[in-house]
């Protein structure tokens, strides 16, 4: 782990998907990353998922595999309720990128 004082090139705020995967390629690229959030990932929380066109997010920045190898449990359709109780249901039957995953965030 990097010290407090240590100057970096780019600081990203939030460990969710996206900040993770920026981290990822900014460092790629031979930038200093520091990677700052406010979970230790360590609790089980309800509705982390990830819809199937992540795939290619996670394929572009070569950690599809590893993700697949970490054992996430699959996702044939995400059901949300967002400002009504009546629940919506995403059904990924004809993604052409499969199904949308649970995360454990712990392995992600």
């Amino acid at each position: 782990m990097n010290s407090a004082s240590e100057d970096f090139d780019v600081v990203i705020l939030g460990g969710e998907p996206v900040g993770s995967a920026a981290a990822i390629e900014l460092a790629r690229r031979g930038l200093g990353v520091a990677l700052l959030g406010r979970s230790q990932y360590d609790e089980h929380r309800i509705g982390e998922t990830l819809p199937p066109e992540s795939r290619r997010l996670l394929q572009a920045i070569g950690v599809w595999e590893a993700f697949v190898r970490d054992g996430h449990t699959p996702s044939p359709e995400i059901v949300s309720a967002w400002a009504t109780a009546q629940p919506f249901a995403n059904d990924f039957i004809f993604s052409p990128y499969g199904n949308g995953w649970h995360l454990d965030r712990v392995r992600f």
